[in-house]
């Protein structure tokens, strides 16, 4: 895997600088900004990132999130983790047991503390995550072709939690709209 450190060195050496000429901690922080720049772009005003070199682009998608029902009727999906943890708190400020299923040795729930159930659930109709468009048109000589990577299987971007949970409240607390994706 490529990291930072490995792409300053290369950098340093294709232009012929030195490290006093460019430290390490101003190449970090420009390609933080730019980053950080990016990720504002595609959350906050619903544009895709063009990665250049027909490698495709990165956007934001709404997709059908699975809404299940549970055995008592309850309506169920995704652990909203952050609302979660704040209801619990919430609960223990005002004294409240919180909930906590009581299990025998095989895992399986056989009781509970008779505490207050806590877990908050995503139910919204859609979710919205990030996606890769591995595919792009290219145009030499106004010939439209499908460009497509070799291998593709081996290509992928993994995006931290912190940044789909901060697009999707972007999206809950702006009334903002992105691409939808059938899945």
């Amino acid at each position: 895997m490529i990291n930072c450190k490995q792409l300053y060195k290369e950098f340093l050496l294709e232009n012929t600088l030195t490290p006093e000429q460019l430290p390490y901690s101003v190449y970090s922080a420009v390609i933080e900004m730019h980053n950080k720049e990016v990720m504002r772009l595609i959350v906050e005003e619903n544009r895709s990132y063009d990665m250049g070199f027909h490698l495709g682009d990165i956007k934001a998608v709404e997709v059908p999130r699975k809404i299940r029902i549970s055995k008592n009727g309850e309506y169920y999906s995704s652990v909203n983790w952050k609302a979660t943890e704040q209801a619990k708190e919430t609960l223990i400020k005002e004294g409240k047991l919180p909930y906590k299923a009581i299990k025998n040795e095989k895992g399986e729930i056989i009781g509970d503390n008779g505490g207050v159930r806590y877990i908050v659930y995503n139910i919204s109709d859609t979710s919205v995550n990030f996606t890769w468009n591995r595919y792009r048109q290219i145009n030499p000589f106004n010939q439209k072709e499908n460009f497509v990577l070799k291998k593709i299987r081996h290509y992928h971007f993994k995006f931290t939690e912190l940044n789909i949970e901060i697009l999707n409240a972007f999206k809950n607390n702006n009334n903002i709209s992105y691409t939808k994706l059938a899945l």
